[in-house]
Protein backbone atom coordinates (compact mmCIF):
# COMPACT_ATOMS: atom_id res chain seq x y z
CA UNK A 1 0.00 0.00 0.00
CA UNK A 2 1.42 3.39 -0.96
CA UNK A 3 1.79 6.55 1.01
CA UNK A 4 -1.58 7.79 0.06
CA UNK A 5 -3.28 4.65 1.44
CA UNK A 6 -4.07 3.00 -1.97
CA UNK A 7 -3.35 -0.80 -2.71
CA UNK A 8 -0.78 -1.59 -5.33
CA UNK A 9 -1.49 -3.89 -8.28
CA UNK A 10 0.59 -6.63 -6.73
CA UNK A 11 -1.39 -6.60 -3.54
CA UNK A 12 -4.67 -6.88 -5.48
CA UNK A 13 -3.50 -9.96 -7.37
CA UNK A 14 -2.24 -11.64 -4.21
CA UNK A 15 -5.54 -10.99 -2.44
CA UNK A 16 -7.50 -12.57 -5.32
CA UNK A 17 -5.42 -15.73 -5.19
CA UNK A 18 -5.96 -16.07 -1.43
CA UNK A 19 -9.69 -15.57 -1.83
CA UNK A 20 -9.88 -18.32 -4.55
CA UNK A 21 -7.92 -20.75 -2.37
CA UNK A 22 -10.22 -20.10 0.60
CA UNK A 23 -13.41 -20.68 -1.39
CA UNK A 24 -12.24 -23.95 -2.98
CA UNK A 25 -10.83 -25.15 0.32
CA UNK A 26 -14.24 -24.66 1.90
CA UNK A 27 -15.95 -26.60 -0.91
CA UNK A 28 -13.47 -29.49 -0.62
CA UNK A 29 -13.91 -29.63 3.14
CA UNK A 30 -17.68 -29.75 2.81
CA UNK A 31 -17.39 -32.60 0.31
CA UNK A 32 -15.15 -34.58 2.56
CA UNK A 33 -17.52 -34.13 5.46
CA UNK A 34 -20.55 -35.24 3.43
CA UNK A 35 -18.79 -38.29 1.96
CA UNK A 36 -17.50 -39.41 5.33
CA UNK A 37 -20.97 -39.25 6.79
CA UNK A 38 -22.42 -41.46 4.02
CA UNK A 39 -19.59 -44.00 4.38
CA UNK A 40 -20.17 -44.13 8.13
CA UNK A 41 -23.88 -44.75 7.68
CA UNK A 42 -23.26 -47.42 5.05
CA UNK A 43 -20.69 -49.22 7.17
CA UNK A 44 -22.99 -49.17 10.15
CA UNK A 45 -25.83 -50.64 8.20
CA UNK A 46 -23.58 -53.32 6.69
CA UNK A 47 -22.27 -54.30 10.08
CA UNK A 48 -25.81 -54.65 11.34
CA UNK A 49 -26.88 -56.86 8.42
CA UNK A 50 -23.72 -59.02 8.60
CA UNK A 51 -24.66 -60.39 11.95
CA UNK A 52 -25.69 -64.09 12.09
CA UNK A 53 -29.43 -64.42 11.20
CA UNK A 54 -31.75 -65.54 13.91
CA UNK A 55 -33.07 -68.78 12.41
CA UNK A 56 -36.45 -70.04 13.50
CA UNK A 57 -35.13 -73.55 13.89
CA UNK A 58 -38.13 -74.79 15.79
CA UNK A 59 -40.49 -73.74 13.03
CA UNK A 60 -38.26 -75.20 10.34
CA UNK A 61 -38.01 -78.52 12.17
CA UNK A 62 -41.74 -79.07 12.52
CA UNK A 63 -42.53 -78.63 8.83
CA UNK A 64 -41.79 -81.32 6.24
CA UNK A 65 -41.50 -79.16 3.14
CA UNK A 66 -42.57 -76.11 1.28
CA UNK A 67 -45.83 -77.79 0.31
CA UNK A 68 -46.90 -77.65 3.97
CA UNK A 69 -45.36 -74.37 5.08
CA UNK A 70 -43.42 -71.43 3.76
CA UNK A 71 -42.30 -68.33 5.66
CA UNK A 72 -41.32 -65.58 3.19
CA UNK A 73 -39.53 -63.68 6.00
CA UNK A 74 -37.32 -66.60 6.92
CA UNK A 75 -33.71 -65.95 5.76
CA UNK A 76 -32.55 -68.41 3.10
CA UNK A 77 -29.60 -69.32 5.34
CA UNK A 78 -32.09 -70.78 7.82
CA UNK A 79 -33.56 -73.25 5.35
CA UNK A 80 -32.25 -76.81 5.63
CA UNK A 81 -32.34 -78.07 2.05
CA UNK A 82 -32.23 -81.66 3.18
CA UNK A 83 -35.68 -81.12 4.72
CA UNK A 84 -36.86 -79.37 1.56
CA UNK A 85 -35.77 -81.65 -1.31
CA UNK A 86 -38.00 -79.75 -3.74
CA UNK A 87 -35.53 -76.83 -3.51
CA UNK A 88 -32.66 -78.93 -4.85
CA UNK A 89 -31.74 -78.09 -8.45
CA UNK A 90 -33.12 -80.68 -10.93
CA UNK A 91 -30.40 -82.88 -12.47
CA UNK A 92 -31.81 -84.05 -15.79
CA UNK A 93 -28.87 -86.30 -16.66
CA UNK A 94 -29.06 -88.12 -13.32
CA UNK A 95 -32.84 -88.51 -13.65
CA UNK A 96 -32.48 -89.82 -17.21
CA UNK A 97 -29.78 -92.33 -16.22
CA UNK A 98 -31.77 -93.61 -13.23
CA UNK A 99 -35.00 -93.84 -15.22
CA UNK A 100 -33.38 -95.70 -18.10
CA UNK A 101 -31.54 -98.01 -15.70
CA UNK A 102 -34.66 -98.81 -13.67
CA UNK A 103 -36.73 -99.33 -16.82
CA UNK A 104 -34.10 -101.59 -18.36
CA UNK A 105 -33.77 -103.70 -15.21
CA UNK A 106 -37.53 -104.02 -14.88
CA UNK A 107 -37.89 -105.12 -18.49
CA UNK A 108 -34.89 -107.45 -18.18
CA UNK A 109 -36.28 -109.11 -15.04
CA UNK A 110 -39.70 -109.51 -16.62
CA UNK A 111 -38.11 -111.02 -19.69
CA UNK A 112 -36.34 -113.61 -17.53
CA UNK A 113 -39.43 -114.57 -15.57
CA UNK A 114 -40.98 -117.99 -16.10
CA UNK A 115 -44.33 -116.44 -16.97
CA UNK A 116 -42.79 -114.33 -19.73
CA UNK A 117 -40.89 -117.30 -21.11
CA UNK A 118 -44.07 -119.37 -21.02
CA UNK A 119 -46.00 -116.71 -22.90
CA UNK A 120 -43.26 -116.45 -25.50
CA UNK A 121 -43.14 -120.22 -25.84
CA UNK A 122 -46.92 -120.39 -26.29
CA UNK A 123 -46.92 -117.56 -28.80
CA UNK A 124 -44.15 -119.08 -30.90
CA UNK A 125 -43.48 -122.67 -31.66
CA UNK A 126 -41.12 -124.21 -34.09
CA UNK A 127 -42.92 -125.24 -37.26
CA UNK A 128 -43.08 -128.98 -37.76
CA UNK A 129 -40.42 -130.42 -39.95
CA UNK A 130 -41.77 -131.38 -43.35
CA UNK A 131 -42.23 -135.07 -43.76
CA UNK A 132 -39.90 -136.51 -46.34
CA UNK A 133 -41.57 -137.50 -49.55
CA UNK A 134 -41.44 -141.27 -49.70
CA UNK A 135 -39.39 -142.53 -52.56
CA UNK A 136 -41.40 -145.08 -54.47
CA UNK A 137 -39.79 -148.43 -54.58
CA UNK A 138 -38.55 -149.16 -58.05
CA UNK A 139 -40.54 -151.74 -59.89
CA UNK A 140 -38.26 -154.72 -60.27
CA UNK A 141 -37.52 -155.74 -63.76
CA UNK A 142 -39.17 -159.07 -64.49
CA UNK A 143 -36.66 -161.88 -64.48
CA UNK A 144 -36.94 -163.95 -67.61
CA UNK A 145 -35.31 -167.22 -68.55
CA UNK A 146 -34.88 -169.04 -71.84
CA UNK A 147 -35.85 -172.70 -71.35
CA UNK A 148 -36.28 -175.82 -73.44
CA UNK A 149 -39.97 -176.80 -73.91
CA UNK A 150 -41.27 -180.41 -73.89
CA UNK A 151 -44.36 -182.31 -72.75
CA UNK A 152 -45.14 -185.69 -71.11
CA UNK A 153 -48.40 -187.70 -71.12
CA UNK A 154 -50.32 -190.55 -69.59
CA UNK A 155 -49.10 -193.20 -69.87
CA UNK A 156 -46.59 -193.47 -68.39
CA UNK A 157 -47.33 -190.50 -65.99
CA UNK A 158 -50.98 -190.45 -65.12
CA UNK A 159 -53.05 -188.34 -62.70
CA UNK A 160 -52.63 -189.46 -59.08
CA UNK A 161 -49.01 -190.51 -59.50
CA UNK A 162 -46.71 -189.05 -56.83
CA UNK A 163 -44.53 -186.17 -57.98
CA UNK A 164 -41.13 -185.10 -56.67
CA UNK A 165 -42.74 -182.78 -54.09
CA UNK A 166 -44.85 -185.63 -52.72
CA UNK A 167 -48.12 -184.35 -54.19
CA UNK A 168 -50.31 -186.32 -56.65
CA UNK A 169 -50.04 -185.45 -60.32
CA UNK A 170 -52.87 -183.34 -61.74
CA UNK A 171 -53.66 -181.50 -64.98
CA UNK A 172 -51.55 -178.33 -65.31
CA UNK A 173 -48.54 -179.69 -63.41
CA UNK A 174 -45.02 -179.32 -64.77
CA UNK A 175 -41.58 -180.75 -64.14
CA UNK A 176 -38.57 -178.38 -64.18
CA UNK A 177 -34.81 -178.59 -64.67
CA UNK A 178 -32.53 -177.78 -61.77
CA UNK A 179 -32.09 -174.14 -62.82
CA UNK A 180 -35.52 -173.69 -61.17
CA UNK A 181 -36.21 -174.56 -57.52
CA UNK A 182 -39.11 -176.74 -56.55
CA UNK A 183 -42.01 -174.40 -55.81
CA UNK A 184 -40.76 -171.68 -58.20
CA UNK A 185 -43.65 -170.03 -59.98
CA UNK A 186 -43.47 -168.68 -63.51
CA UNK A 187 -45.64 -167.42 -66.32
CA UNK A 188 -45.60 -168.92 -69.79
CA UNK A 189 -47.89 -168.08 -72.70
CA UNK A 190 -50.22 -166.08 -70.35
CA UNK A 191 -50.71 -168.87 -67.77
CA UNK A 192 -49.03 -169.34 -64.36
CA UNK A 193 -47.36 -172.60 -63.41
CA UNK A 194 -45.43 -174.01 -60.41
CA UNK A 195 -42.43 -176.32 -60.53
CA UNK A 196 -43.63 -179.40 -58.57
CA UNK A 197 -41.86 -182.30 -60.30
CA UNK A 198 -38.44 -183.18 -61.66
CA UNK A 199 -37.22 -184.89 -64.82
CA UNK A 200 -34.13 -185.88 -66.76
CA UNK A 201 -34.12 -182.91 -69.16
CA UNK A 202 -31.64 -180.00 -69.57
CA UNK A 203 -30.64 -177.60 -66.75
CA UNK A 204 -32.97 -174.84 -68.00
CA UNK A 205 -35.98 -176.89 -68.98
CA UNK A 206 -39.77 -177.15 -68.41
CA UNK A 207 -41.80 -180.31 -69.13
CA UNK A 208 -45.59 -179.73 -69.34
CA UNK A 209 -48.02 -182.63 -68.57
CA UNK A 210 -50.58 -183.31 -71.33
CA UNK A 211 -53.56 -185.69 -71.09
CA UNK A 212 -52.58 -187.57 -74.31
CA UNK A 213 -49.96 -187.68 -77.04
CA UNK A 214 -52.10 -186.00 -79.74
CA UNK A 215 -52.86 -182.91 -77.63
CA UNK A 216 -49.17 -182.75 -76.63
CA UNK A 217 -48.02 -182.70 -80.26
CA UNK A 218 -50.52 -179.95 -81.14
CA UNK A 219 -49.25 -177.87 -78.18
CA UNK A 220 -45.59 -178.43 -79.13
CA UNK A 221 -46.24 -177.32 -82.69
CA UNK A 222 -47.75 -174.05 -81.45
CA UNK A 223 -45.00 -173.04 -78.91
CA UNK A 224 -41.85 -174.48 -80.47
CA UNK A 225 -38.87 -176.19 -78.90
CA UNK A 226 -37.56 -173.17 -76.92
CA UNK A 227 -39.48 -170.45 -75.10
CA UNK A 228 -39.20 -167.64 -72.55
CA UNK A 229 -40.68 -167.86 -69.08
CA UNK A 230 -41.12 -164.97 -66.62
CA UNK A 231 -40.26 -165.83 -63.03
CA UNK A 232 -42.74 -164.75 -60.33
CA UNK A 233 -41.02 -163.48 -57.18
Amino acid sequence: MGAGGQMTKRQIVLGGILAWVAVHGAIFGAGMLFGGGIETLTHFGHSTNSQAPQCQEDEVAIHGGLDDWYDPDLPLACVNFEEFPELYPFDYEQWRAETYRDGFMEGYNEGLSDAANTEIGEAWSEPPAPEPTPTPAPTPEPEVMQVALTFYTCPPFCPGDTMANGQPLEAGDVACGYALDTGQRFVFNGAEYTCEDRGGGPYQWVDFWMPDHASGQAWQASVGQVGEIVLVQ
